[in-house]
């Protein structure tokens, strides 16, 4: 078991991190908590399902690349009144 508190956002130099420590420690399975913590972005004015598409990708692409899953927790935002809000946090 290996513990990373503190990564860099995915699209700013993260997924470089991830693919570094995944290749020293070959893990099995990599769990992200949470999905807003890595896929933060300087600018998240644009298009934020393609945003979120490409964060996704990116784990896509490790998970092959280190043959190992990678599972991310998300939590909803709880008292939002809006359903897009509530699923992008």
């Amino acid at each position: 078991l290996h513990l990373v508190y503190k990564t860099r956002p995915l699209m700013d130099g993260g997924a470089t991190q991830l693919d570094r420590l995944m290749g020293r420690l070959q893990p099995r399975l990599v769990i992200i908590d949470t999905w807003y913590a890595i896929s933060r972005q300087p600018d998240r004015r644009g298009d934020l399902v393609a945003s979120d598409y490409q964060t996704a990708a990116v784990f896509t692409e490790l998970a092959q690349r280190h043959s190992c899953g990678v599972l991310v927790i998300h939590h909803t935002t709880k008292h939002s009144g809006n359903g897009l809000d509530a699923i992008q946090g």
